[in-house]
């Protein structure tokens, strides 16, 4: 490969998708007696609930 390909080069779009368990989302839930039939598998998390997935 030349210098100059290099420089030409531009990377393509990359997406990455992850489907967490919602057991972690549902127990936590079910704690702040929250309703746990809203956690399904490829639902959305409320905002700073992906922090269980760390612990």
């Amino acid at each position: 490969m030349q210098y100059t390909d290099i420089q030409i080069w531009q990377p393509g779009i990359l997406r990455n998708t992850d489907y967490l368990n919602p057991g972690p989302a549902k127990l936590l839930a079910a704690t702040l007696d929250k309703d746990i039939k809203i956690f399904k598998e490829g639902g959305v998390l409320p905002e700073l609930w992906h922090w269980l997935y760390f612990l």
